[in-house]
């Protein structure tokens, strides 16, 4: 098996102009989207979210601090390292081809959100592929690590809570 070094892992330096401008388009449309997916569940046009998701979204200050604080650099770290690094460059280098890395890169990341059922699955897929977008044109994981750690800082702090209501805790 071929060996990676943190270059062919996404671990490149950008300039803070594309980091920031790649880092603001990506997490614009991913807030926009989940806003649009939450205001429509909650409109009853699109499948609502597992009950497992919705325990899982803080619902006091300090969850949400917690989720904020820790839940999210922490899923921006790893998971893009995951996906949109290590996955990305084994498939990239087994096909010869960032296409392919990127779809199935992609895929991969929306079957691991198996517990948000078929709906969660496919926007997980959806924004794995978002996400990869800057991999794609820079070569750096960076501006994916900062968007992702802002859309989940977003969805666990303001938007998932306050689109998804008061919740009973048992």
């Amino acid at each position: 098996m071929a060996r990676f070094g943190p270059s062919e892992l996404g671990f490149r330096a950008v300039s803070l102009e594309r980091l920031i401008a790649w880092t603001v388009v990506i997490t614009a449309i991913s807030t926009v989207g989940l806003a649009l997916v939450l205001l429509l569940e909650r409109r009853g046009w699109w499948p609502e979210e597992s009950d497992l998701v919705q325990l899982l979204m803080p619902g006091t200050a300090a969850e949400k601090a917690w989720a904020v604080a820790l839940v999210a650099p922490t899923a921006a770290l790893t998971e893009e390292f995951l996906y949109r690094g290590y996955l990305f460059a084994i498939i990239a280098g087994a096909l010869h081809s960032t296409k392919w890395a990127w779809v199935l890169s992609s895929i991969a990341f929306g079957l691991a959100h198996i517990y948000q059922r078929p709906n969660g699955m496919v926007r997980a897929g959806l924004l794995g592929a978002l996400l990869a977008w800057p991999l794609m044109r820079t070569g750096s994981l960076y501006p994916s690590m900062v968007a992702h750690f802002l859309v989940d800082a977003v969805a666990f702090g303001w938007l998932g809570p306050k689109l998804e209501g008061p919740r009973s805790r048992t």
